[in-house]
């Protein structure tokens, strides 16, 4: 390190505080959630307690032509676990392909004729 330049430290603000201009500073962000799995389960989650909250009130909606909230989260729920199936899906062969497993191609039945 070249003790002329300035560390970090001086960069990041001038004497006033304020944002020092010319050199800018990045932390390296590292991603929360790479394959989505929790993502779309926490979203389950939140479907099924909309739903699990409404059911009380069925009748009161039905009776004032709101009963599509309850559709709503049952649609929520169901177009969930597709999308879990396909993240665990995702994930499995994200972790296959790290390993340095070829996924095998699907193989032809031979044609007799």
């Amino acid at each position: 390190m070249n003790p002329d330049e300035p560390t970090p430290d001086e960069t990041a603000t001038d004497e006033s505080g304020r944002p020092a201009r010319g050199r800018l500073l990045a932390s390296e962000v590292h991603p929360l959630d790479v394959d989505g799995v929790r993502t779309v389960s926490v979203g389950i989650l939140v479907w099924t307690v909309a739903l699990l909250g409404l059911l009380p009130f069925a009748s009161r909606l039905r009776g004032a032509g709101m009963d599509w909230w309850l559709w709503t989260c049952v649609t929520g729920i169901v177009l969930g676990l597709v999308g879990l199936a396909y993240c665990r899906y995702r994930r499995d062969r994200m972790a296959q392909d790290s390993q340095g497993q070829q996924p095998r191609p699907a193989q032809r039945p031979e044609r007799r004729g």
